[in-house]
C-alpha cells in the first residue's frame, strides 16, 4: 500500500508542482471513507497549495519510497519522480541530490531547471536548514543564470557577406532576446532573494539561508546596471526594517555589510548606516552583534581615507576634548536611545561629504564614534550595564587599532599601552565618577599632546 501512496505522491509532485508552496508533515484522522493512500497524504489551501504527509505513516512512505528509486533506473523520468518523493522527505540524502544533478546536466533544460528551483522551494518550507537542498539550489540557479548568458553572447560573427539590412534585423532580435533574458534573470534573483527572506522570517537565525542570500549579492552588477543598483536598493531597505526587530540577528548585519559592498561602500551609505546602529546600540544595550556590525561599517569607511596622517588628528582631537577632562556627557546616550530610526534614505542634491572632503567627515564621524562609545562604556544606569561596557570598550579598541593599521601608522606607545589594559578592564567595576581605565586614558593624554602634534 504504502508503495502505491508514493507513486501517487510523485504523480502529484509533478502535475501540482508549479501551485504547491508548502510542506509539512501533520496528524491525519483516520476516516474510513478515505482510500488507504489518501490516507498518507493529502492537498489542502487555495487551489492545493498545501501538500501534508501523515505523521504517522512518514517513516513507512519514505522506505517505501527510497526503495523504489534504488531498484529504479536512474536515467528514466519516473524513477527521478521517485526521487523527490525521498527528498521531500529526507533532504540532507546527498545523493540524492548529486544524481539529480546530473540526471538535470545531461538533459540542459531550462524549464526543468526552473522546475527543480520550485521544487527546492517546497522542500526549502519544511527542510529549511537543510544544507544539501541549499547547495542543490545555487547549482541549479548558476545553470540557469549559465545558459542565459551564453544565450545573450550567442551568435555568428562570421557571416560577413550578409546584407545591412539582414544585419539590422538580426541586431534588433538580438537586442529584444537580450532584453528579454534580463527580465528573466531580474525576475530570477528577486525570486531568490523572496525566498530567503520568507525562510528567514518563518525561522530565526537561519544560517543557511542567509549564507545563500549573500551569495545572490554577487550576480548583481551595481556598477554597470542601473537595475541592479536598484535592486540592492530595495535589499538595503529590507535589511534596514529587519535590523529594527532582530537587533542580535549577526547574519543579517553581515548581509547589509555584503549589500554595501556590492553598492561600493558609499559613504554617505555607510555614514547612515553607522547611525542607525548606533542609535539600536543604544536603545537595546548590550547585545554584541550591533556592536559588531558597527565594527564592520568603520572598517569599510576607514579604508576610503586616503590621507595618512588622518587617525592621528582624530586622536588628537579626541583626547584634547570631553575625554582629557574626563567630562562625559551622559546625555548624549539619552538623546541617541530616543532619536527616530528611520533614517531617511531618498537621493538628495546635497551631498556632505563633497563639503569637507572624505578624510574630513570622516574624521568627524569616527571622534563621535568613539565619544559614545566611552559614554556608553561609563554609563551605568542602563540596562545590561556589564555587557554594554565590555562591547563598547572593544569597539573603541577595535577601531581605534584599525585606524592606525589602515593609515600604516605605528600605534603610540601611551596608547598601546593603554590598549593592553583594555581587556582586562572591560569586566572591572562600574564607577564612572573614578573610572581607572578612563583616569589612564587622561594621564596618558596629558602627557602626549606634544608627541601627537609632532606626529601629525
Amino acid at each position: 500500500m504504502m508503495e502505491t501512496a508514493a507513486r501517487e505522491l510523485a504523480h502529484v509532485l509533478r502535475s501540482q508542482q508549479t501551485t504547491l508552496d508548502e510542506f509539512g508533515l501533520v496528524a491525519l484522522a483516520g476516516e474510513e471513507d478515505l482510500g488507504e493512500a489518501k490516507k498518507v497524504f493529502f492537498t489542502d489551501g487555495d487551489g492545493g497549495s498545501k501538500l501534508g504527509v501523515d505523521l504517522g505513516s512518514g517513516a513507512a512512505l519514505y522506505r517505501a519510497a527510497r526503495t523504489l528509486y534504488e531498484t529504479g533506473n536512474k536515467e528514466e523520468e519516473s524513477t527521478q519522480d521517485m526521487a523527490k518523493v525521498v527528498l521531500l522527505l529526507s533532504a540532507d540524502y546527498e545523493t540524492v541530490w548529486n544524481v539529480r544533478k546530473m540526471y538535470l546536466g545531461k538533459r540542459n533544460n531550462v524549464e526543468e531547471l526552473l522546475d527543480e528551483i520550485r521544487f527546492t522551494d517546497l522542500v526549502l518550507s519544511k527542510h529549511y536548514k537543510s544544507a544539501p537542498t541549499w547547495v542543490h539550489r545555487h547549482w541549479a540557479l548558476q545553470q540557469i543564470l549559465g545558459q542565459h548568458l551564453n544565450k545573450e553572447q550567442g551568435h555568428d560573427e562570421g557571416e560577413d557577406n550578409i546584407g545591412s539590412k539582414r544585419q539590422s534585423l538580426d541586431d534588433r532580435n538580438r537586442d529584444e532576446r537580450t532584453k528579454e533574458n534580463r527580465l528573466q534573470r531580474d525576475t530570477i534573483l528577486q525570486h531568490e532573494l523572496e525566498i530567503c527572506q520568507r525562510v528567514a522570517a518563518s525561522y530565526y537565525r537561519c544560517y543557511n539561508a542567509w549564507s545563500y542570500r549573500a551569495e545572490i549579492l554577487g550576480y548583481f552588477d551595481a556598477h554597470n546596471s542601473m537595475e541592479d543598483r536598484k535592486a540592492l536598493h530595495h535589499e538595503r531597505l529590507r535589511l534596514r526594517s529587519w535590523f529594527v526587530r532582530h537587533v542580535s540577528d549577526h547574519s543579517a548585519m553581515n548581509q547589509m555589510l555584503c549589500v554595501l559592498r556590492a553598492l561600493g561602500n558609499p559613504p554617505d551609505a555607510l555614514e547612515a548606516e553607522i547611525t542607525l546602529a548606533s542609535r539600536l546600540a543604544v536603545r537595546y544595550p548590550g547585545h554584541e552583534a550591533l556592536w559588531r556590525y558597527k565594527r564592520g561599517l568603520v572598517y569599510s569607511l576607514l579604508q576610503r581615507c586616503s590621507e595618512e596622517s588622518a587617525p592621528i588628528h582624530i586622536v588628537a582631537h579626541l583626547c584634547s576634548g570631553p575625554l582629557a577632562s574626563l567630562e562625559l556627557d551622559l546625555s548624549l546616550v539619552d538623546s541617541m536611545a530616543e532619536a527616530d530610526l528611520n533614517i531617511e534614505l531618498t537621493q538628495s542634491n546635497h551631498d556632505p561629504w563633497a563639503d569637507s572632503g572624505d578624510c574630513a567627515r570622516f574624521a568627524q564621524i569616527l571622534q563621535d564614534e568613539l565619544t559614545l562609545a566611552l559614554v556608553c562604556a561609563s554609563d551605568h544606569t542602563c540596562a545590561r550595564s556589564e555587557e554594554q561596557r565590555r562591547c563598547a570598550l572593544g569597539y573603541v579598541m577595535h577601531v581605534l587599532r584599525s585606524s592606525f593599521r589602515v593609515s600604516g601608522r605605528a600605534i603610540p606607545s601611551y596608547l598601546a599601552t593603554w590598549l593592553r589594559r583594555l581587556p582586562h578592564a572591560r569586566a572591572g567595576p562600574l564607577n564612572p565618577a573614578n573610572d581607572s581605565l578612563l583616569a589612564a586614558w587622561a594621564e596618558a593624554v596629558s602627557a602626549s599632546l606634544e608627541h601627537i602634534a609632532q606626529l601629525s
